[in-house]
């Protein structure tokens, strides 16, 4: 801003506090001038206080927002801890179906995702998901048949068991 009745330049930041002490008429137009100070005792003369609020709405400005920072983080906790009690009650569903279809120590293995040799082909599609791709041989002694997955992993079975796993 600029001091008007003096013409020297005052910078007037976001957020700063100044105090009306004084209004007055100044010469040589007459008009109305309100007089600011801040905290460093710089002072202003403004014919508009356009931009200024009074100190009472800026705190409840500031303390409405506070209050809905608040609560949207109280929201997105109970958000986060709706989701884990959704996702913990899918997980609980899913090991109660892996072990009614495949046994105690299977299924709990097969609902945290984990596959060990000799599982069937169902036991691990349940345990890993459908494979990328796969890759099936026959020959006079079996099936082979291999399952590739990202990252590199891989399941290999022979007549429809786990027998290798990379």
């Amino acid at each position: 801003g600029v001091e008007e009745s003096t013409g020297k330049k005052v910078l007037i930041e976001p957020g700063s506090r100044w105090y009306c002490s004084n209004v007055t008429l100044l010469k040589p137009t007459y008009n109305i001038y309100y007089i600011l100070k801040n905290d460093k005792d710089e002072q202003v003369a403004l014919t508009k206080l356009d931009g200024f609020i009074e100190e009472n709405t800026y705190k409840k400005r500031e303390a409405d927002k506070k209050l809905q920072y608040q609560q949207l983080l109280a929201k997105q906790k109970q958000e986060k801890l709706k989701g884990e009690e959704s996702e913990r009650i899918l997980k609980d569903k899913l090991k109660t179906e892996c072990i009614s279809l495949f046994g105690q120590y299977n299924g709990e293995l097969i609902a945290l995702g984990k596959v060990r040799i000799n599982m069937t082909k169902d036991m691990c599609k349940y345990a890993w998901g459908v494979p990328l791709w796969t890759n099936k041989t026959t020959t006079e002694y079996g099936i082979y048949e291999d399952w590739y997955y990202w990252l590199g992993y891989s399941l290999h079975f022979e007549n429809g068991l786990l027998k290798r796993i990379e």
